[in-house]
């Protein structure tokens, strides 16, 4: 938790000094409170752009919401990872569920977060940290074990596969059966979809990455 703080209060840092320094940039004046002519800008088109560049200036540029988003972010997953320990569940659990609360306060008329779900530098940062954890799996995994589970793996993959798919094609032709067949694969392919990410992380988090389950779950996913 004290990482997570420090790292939290260097963003927060770096956010106010990016701001600060944009602020200090802002057109010099004379003395008596006007900008000089040299700041000028003839024609309204250049107008508009120049005043377009001081206000982004002024509340620092993009980059300053992307750090604070950051710092939300991690000391709302942190509080609930430490909550979910504490109740002897895995941490990503209570990530997880920060993250669904956090995403659904509009649903309350509170509009804080809203912007997170839609922030693309924020998303991109995402897509990072799942590559920077399935980099650090693959690190610790041994692939003469993994092909010794490799039979397992692949029957686990197909049962995993083609169960849930023709089940959820079943329950949906049940519920639908007006519905084209095109719904019904549908309904059944969104069910066979697995998150190797989850995994990895949960197995990680309990100790057993190296186990001979993981290496099948691993395989199979």
């Amino acid at each position: 938790m004290r990482r997570v703080l420090m790292v939290a209060v260097v963003i927060a840092a770096c956010g106010l000094l990016l701001t600060g320094r944009s602020i200090a940039a802002s057109p010099e004046v004379n003395a008596s409170g006007e900008p000089r002519m040299e700041h000028v800008v003839n024609g309204s088109a250049a107008a508009e752009n120049h005043a377009a560049e001081d206000e982004e200036a002024a509340h620092g540029g993009p980059i300053v919401p992307v750090l604070f988003s950051l710092v939300i972010i991690l000391l709302a997953a942190k509080v609930g990872g430490d909550v979910a320990i504490r109740l002897k569940q895995p941490e990503v659990l209570g990530e997880l569920v920060v993250g669904v609360v956090l995403g659904n306060l509009a649903l309350l008329g509170l509009n804080w977060f809203q912007y997170l779900s839609h922030d693309r530098s924020i998303e991109i940062l995402s897509e990072l940290g799942v590559i920077l954890l399935l980099f650090e799996v693959g690190l610790e995994t041994n692939l003469g074990e993994m092909k010794s589970v490799g039979w397992s793996s692949l029957l686990a993959a197909i049962l995993g596969v083609i169960a849930p798919f023709f089940l959820g094609w079943g329950v949906s032709a049940w519920f639908a059966p007006e519905a084209e067949t095109l719904v019904h694969v549908f309904v059944g392919a969104t069910l066979t979809a697995t998150s190797v990410g989850i995994t990895a992380r949960v197995l990680k988090d309990i100790g057993k990455l190296q186990a001979s389950e993981s290496k099948i779950i691993l395989g199979a996913a």
